[in-house]
């Protein structure tokens, strides 16, 4: 009885299977028929799409350099049905070609008008496609006869020590560039700058490669330079600093009580030794005793502090004074 028991249940299991599974197929069957319908609807149907179209510029003197690169490249939105825009999709355009004798003026820059562009464009396109819009919609061809010129790399960007460390150094390699330019352009040009970067969280060393920043008509070589920041251990530290009295006029003496300030700071605990207070420059001002004669004391300010700290301020923000005009002395 078992054994007929568990040979019934497979031949309903069997079958309970098969037909479950000839009723899928079927499903999976109408449901791709569908698809392929909707498919061909929807390829059909008018759609817009951004396809890139490259740019070469040909027959470059070879005393020439171009400074800008900025063309080499067209975004074109364009309007056609779907069909069309899948043949973009998979075909890519060949680039379009520009004859710089065409267009050489002999100033350093020439134009190729938007018309021009356009005109390019379409040639490269299917004849039932739109052109909606061409970025850029015209072509600016910088070139230099190979006047250059070193300048300096400055970095450009925001960074910021995890909460127990400091910043120490920021460098950047190579620290210098030659650019090429027109001799106008190169006479303006006294350094290049880091495109915008951001490193936070920094407790030891990073370093990041960064392209620098475009410049309209310049070209620099090389235009990729290394960023690296170091940090150390946030220390606090403090210096003793005399304070300095301005606007005093001539003929009269003033000293404060007590004559020195002491000043705290944070800073990386291998520079702390290096630190000079003759960086620092704590100040009064004597004006603050013409506005007001009754006032017993003057305000002290951190004018200046070297940039290896962060976070310096006097312990103390306010001094007593004493005045001496004519031989005598005189307590405000």
């Amino acid at each position: 009885m078992k054994i007929l028991s568990k040979s019934f249940c497979r031949r309903v299991r069997n079958i309970l299977f098969k037909a479950v599974n000839k009723e899928f197929l079927v499903f999976l069957f109408f449901l791709a028929i569908s698809g392929a319908f909707w498919f061909v609807l929807a390829v059909k149907e008018p759609m817009e799409k951004e396809i890139a179209i490259p740019v070469v510029v040909t027959n470059i003197p070879k005393n020439l350099i171009l400074t800008d690169d900025t063309f080499d490249t067209l975004k074109v939105t364009i309007r056609d049905e779907g069909y069309t825009l899948l043949y973009y999709q998979f075909n890519k355009r060949p680039p379009i070609k520009i004859n710089f004798n065409s267009y050489f003026k002999g100033d350093g820059h020439s134009v190729i008008s938007s018309s021009e562009v356009l005109k390019m464009v379409k040639a490269r396109l299917e004849k039932s496609s739109q052109v909606l819009s061409v970025k850029p919609d015209k072509i600016d061809i910088f070139y230099s006869s190979g006047e250059n010129k070193v300048v300096p790399v400055e970095i450009n960007g925001k960074f910021t020590a995890d909460e127990m460390s400091f910043l120490t150094q920021k460098e950047v390699t190579p620290d210098s560039v030659t650019v090429y330019a027109t001799k106008e352009q190169l006479d303006m040009i006294t350094s290049v700058r880091t495109e915008y970067v951001i490193m936070s969280d920094i407790s030891d060393v990073a370093q990041r490669k960064v392209r620098l920043e475009r410049v309209r008509g310049v070209k620099c070589v090389p235009n990729v330079v290394t960023v690296k920041v170091n940090a150390d251990v946030s220390s606090e530290g403090s210096v003793e600093v005399p304070v300095s009295v301005v606007g005093v006029p001539e003929g009269k003496v003033l000293r404060t009580y007590p004559s020195r300030a002491s000043v705290k700071f944070v800073t990386g605990s291998k520079m702390l030794k290096q630190i000079d207070p003759a960086d620092f420059r704590v100040e009064a001002d004597y004006t603050e005793i013409v506005n007001n004669p009754q006032q017993r004391f003057l305000h002290l300010r951190l004018v200046e502090a070297p940039p290896s700290v962060n976070n310096a301020k006097t312990v103390i923000s306010q001094v007593d004074y004493l005045l001496e005009q004519d031989g005598e002395t005189s307590q405000q």
